[in-house]
């Protein structure tokens, strides 16, 4: 195919084809493999940044990590509270609801129906 702007035969194109997939797949893989590479070049290049700061200045780096420590047990326990929180005014929500429900069929005039403590039922 060098030099040549037309295939000959079927064969040669199908050839040609095969070798251009070949040739992109190969460089799709070359382009992954460089993008997962280089960032995890960029995470051994920071580990070992932070390694030497810790050698370097080990009561500055101790008090960085009580600090981050004490950062992230303030952002989990914030986390847990307001989860806490919103799951008790759920439940608020759809007990005051049940409650409502209970008393809207219990004055529904047009079906009998029987409440008896938490239990709703229709009479026939």
């Amino acid at each position: 195919m060098k030099g040549k702007w037309i295939f000959d035969s079927f064969a040669e194109w199908r050839g040609y084809l095969r070798r251009a997939c070949w040739g992109l797949a190969k460089g799709l893989m070359r382009l992954v493999y460089a993008i997962v590479i280089g960032l995890v070049s960029l995470i051994v290049f920071c580990g070992k940044q932070v390694e030497a700061f810790c050698r370097r200045e080990t009561v500055a780096s101790l008090i960085i990590g009580f600090v981050l420590v004490l950062l992230v047990s303030g952002w989990v326990f914030t986390f847990v509270n307001g989860r806490m929180e919103t799951r008790t005014a759920e439940h608020q929500r759809d007990s005051i609801g049940y409650k409502l429900d209970k008393m809207m069929q219990a004055y529904d005039g047009s079906a009998m129906v029987i409440v008896d403590n938490d239990t709703i039922s229709y009479g026939e």
